[in-house]
């Protein structure tokens, strides 16, 4: 575009792109800094500083001082994908975890040691375990005879209301 001028600046180990609007050849340009990677690594876009930010969370920092986003976009029928990873060297080590959007069918997949744990339906129908059954709102499936328990408090275990199902008989039952 012939409305901008770029740079890409190196200092103190860092990497800095830089855009300005252009003028004449005898007016200073002044530069805003649009990203930079820092002499440890990290990505740095839309700010100046890498931190300070959590150490687990640092290597790529998206920064604004109003809304702030980030966009995966993909095809109307291809999936859209976050993954977490801890080994490269098959399928289920590329995709421990991930959070996944399935466009053909407008759902949310969340997964966890390489396996979808939860679905959101476009109707917003839950399934945990499960895809869920057409018009349930919440679906949950656990072939080891789960129990859902509601409780007051999650330090105090023993006041509760559970469901649970052995295979053979259900059980609801609510303690104090």
């Amino acid at each position: 575009n012939s409305d901008f001028a770029s740079q890409l600046y190196q200092v103190d180990g860092e990497l800095k792109f830089r855009n300005a609007a252009s003028g004449t050849a005898d007016n200073d340009v002044t530069w805003t800094e649009r990203a930079r990677i820092t002499a440890a690594g990290y990505l740095v876009i839309g700010g100046t500083s890498a931190g300070p930010y959590h150490a687990d969370g640092n290597d790529v920092n998206i920064y604004s001082t109003g809304n702030t986003g980030l966009t995966v976009f993909s095809g109307n029928t291809s999936l859209g994908s976050l993954f977490f990873a801890d080994d490269n060297t098959d399928a289920y080590g590329q995709r421990r975890g991930a959070i996944q959007y399935d466009h053909s069918d407008n759902s949310l997949a969340f997964w966890t040691n390489a396996v979808e744990k939860v679905r959101i339906l476009y109707t917003g129908e839950v399934g945990i375990g499960t895809v869920p059954a057409s018009g349930t709102t919440l679906d949950v499936d656990d072939s080891s005879g789960g129990v859902i328990a509601l409780r007051r408090s999650a330090t105090n275990a023993s006041n509760k209301i559970t469901l649970s199902h052995d295979g053979t008989d259900g059980t609801l039952e609510s303690t104090n």
